[in-house]
């Protein structure tokens, strides 16, 4: 499967929901992310409202199309770690790609 990881690492505090956003547009080759097979995080922060986009999203200063990226909410955390989160999806090609992104989590 091939991987795509994002450049930067986010950060979000103790007490915040945090939007985060996974971009597989340089993956697809034209394809656009059909199923979303899972999305984790190390041990320690949680992940809800996991969601491919349906509307267009800026990831990293790219304006992202629409089922190009994944986007949830994480919550919780320790001060000083920073968690990796991994997603698996599926495209409209039939292609298996997997994301990763990080989420460095500050005190409040």
């Amino acid at each position: 499967m091939p991987s795509h990881a994002a450049p930067n690492i986010g950060e979000k505090a103790v007490s915040a929901d945090q939007s985060v956003s996974v971009d597989f547009g340089g993956k697809l080759k034209g394809a656009t992310i059909s199923t979303l097979t899972s999305w984790t995080s190390t041990a320690g922060l949680t992940l809800s409202s996991k969601q491919i986009t349906t509307a267009i999203k800026e990831i990293n200063n790219r304006q992202v199309p629409i089922g190009e990226a994944l986007q949830c909410l994480a919550t919780g955390g320790v001060a000083g770690t920073v968690y990796t989160l991994t997603a698996i999806v599926v495209a409209s090609d039939g292609q298996t790609l997997v994301g990763t992104t990080r989420v460095r989590v500050v005190a409040d």
